[in-house]
């Protein structure tokens, strides 16, 4: 067989790049344009078509295969799943293409997650607009515009905007024909109080400890390490750290981490690292409101000074209700309604009432809310003479709890020394990074914090004062006109 008969191969196209003229150099042979992938694809052919010249000459079989697509994946050094999924592609590429190949791409659009931290951004860029020298009103399109300047903000599409904008408790509201965009009141209420509470107990002298739990994964490490490529040569011969640290698959086991702290460092005595047992995506699943109460009473409160706050964030754990303020819920059985209307002294028909018309009757009683944990704090303080006060953090505001950065910290230096992916070692690990954890290091996370405080601030007190320059009256007549034609939500319409 003719060593030109082997000759089979076709010039594939680089990926998204269109043919455009060869230049005078190019049409010399030159072969600039190539590129390096094309270079290696060529030199792989030119080296396996050496050795089958060599073996003709040698009247040997050319061939050592008799699959077609086999000998396909040793001419070019690939698979023979990619030669088979290249050959699919091909058949079912259409005229107008004119039979190139296409590289086999992930079906389906990949999903883009945007964090806490970007989150928080968002909802800062919202509110600015009203506070700027010449307020603007925040539409959709120019959330989407400047949410993407934002550095290390994902691109993402102006759905994507709008949905986070809708979780994060952001409403579009109409108001004398003018679209303005804002929060939800009670999200806009919780913190005006939390911002108001940490003012005035900071001016009054207490120290703000700030709580929180976070996770670290047995196989915890950095995802970016200088490494040597997996494709090619090796540079150094018989050595079998080619490709990097091997890093077993999947995340592991899961350490939970529960610490507090002020800033003057984490409290002594307080912190705990346990080895999560349930097989949950969720680490908060971990943890129950027995275990946190305990931990309370048991390590946090005897270590805490004579005057201090504990800031909390809202997890259900937190927010075990007393059961003297517990109203009935769909969950409770009929008997259990009826027992607590008598009890609150309300009138219903035992015979007619239904399960819905009885818990209607129970809206219109209103009890307020009491936590287990005030009520432990309070019953400790007055066994053991100290100021101890409980203040929640608002919802969906991560921002302003500096130990959010303090757990960034930590992980990071996990992800740096951990090598070993053993969970014993892993918990040392975590041990010594809470250890390394300083004063100073708090101190600017609270400052940071601070500052994120002061931001909300002034946006919620200057917010609603710049709001009100949007309201124009559009006519002095008291006509009624049909509004139909302008009453479309610019907010919610092509929404693509």
């Amino acid at each position: 067989m003719s060593h030109k008969r082997i000759y089979f191969i076709c010039i594939m196209n680089s990926r998204g790049k269109r043919k455009r003229k060869s230049t005078a150099g190019e049409r010399k042979g030159q072969v600039k344009w190539l590129t390096k992938e094309q270079k290696t694809l060529i030199a792989k052919v030119n080296k396996w078509v050496s050795a089958a010249v060599s073996r003709e000459k040698n009247k040997q079989a050319v061939f050592t295969h008799t699959s077609p697509t086999r000998i396909t994946s040793e001419i070019c050094g690939i698979s023979e799943r990619h030669v088979y999924r290249v050959k699919k592609d091909e058949e079912s590429s259409s005229d107008d293409d004119g039979g190139r190949v296409c590289d086999a791409s992930p079906r389906g659009r990949p999903k883009i997650k945007i964090d806490d931290f970007n989150k928080n951004a968002l909802c800062r860029l919202i509110h600015s607009f009203y506070i700027r020298p010449r307020p603007e009103i925040p539409t959709l399109d120019k959330i989407h515009q400047e949410a993407l300047r934002i550095p290390g903000f994902p691109e993402v599409s102006r759905t994507k905007i709008y949905n986070e904008i809708k979780k994060l408790g952001f409403v579009c509201k109409k108001r004398n024909k003018k679209m303005n965009v804002y929060q939800r009141l009670d999200i806009v209420a919780n913190r005006q109080e939390y911002l108001r509470k940490i003012r005035q107990y900071r001016k009054d002298g207490y120290e703000i400890f700030y709580q929180d739990e976070t996770w670290c994964n047995q196989n915890h490490t950095r995802e970016y390490i200088w490494q040597e490529q997996t494709d090619g040569e090796a540079l150094i011969p018989n050595v079998s750290s080619k490709g990097g640290l091997k890093v077993p698959s999947g995340k592991g086991r899961r350490l939970i981490i529960n610490h507090l702290g002020s800033k003057n460092g984490f409290l002594k005595d307080s912190g705990e690292c346990f080895v999560g047992k349930k097989d949950s995506a969720d680490y908060h699943n971990e943890m129950n409101g027995d275990h946190f109460e305990n931990w309370l009473v048991e390590k946090v409160f005897p270590n805490l000074p004579n005057k201090a706050v504990i800031s909390l964030d809202n997890a259900r754990y937190h927010s075990r209700q007393t059961e003297d303020s517990k109203t009935p819920t769909t969950t409770w059985r009929k008997a259990q309604i009826q027992e607590w209307l008598r009890k609150m002294k309300i009138n219903f028909d035992d015979a007619k009432d239904t399960k819905p018309i009885l818990l209607a009757k129970c809206k219109s009683v209103f009890i307020p809310k009491k936590y287990v944990i005030e009520k432990l704090a309070k019953e400790y303080c007055e066994k053991n003479n100290k100021d101890l006060q409980i203040l929640r953090l608002p919802i969906g505001h991560s921002e302003l709890n500096p130990i959010e950065l303090i757990w960034a910290q930590v992980k990071s230096e996990v992800a740096r020394k951990n090598v070993t992916f053993k969970m014993k070692d892993v918990q040392n690990l975590v041990n010594e990074s809470l250890g390394n954890v300083t004063a100073s290091n708090w101190a600017k996370a609270e400052k940071h914090s601070i500052k994120v405080e002061n931001e909300f601030w002034k946006i919620d007190f200057k917010e609603s004062e710049a709001s009100e320059r949007f309201i124009i009256e559009l006519r002095d007549s008291d006509d009624d006109t049909d509004e139909s034609d302008e009453s479309g939500n610019e907010f919610d319409e092509d929404v693509e």
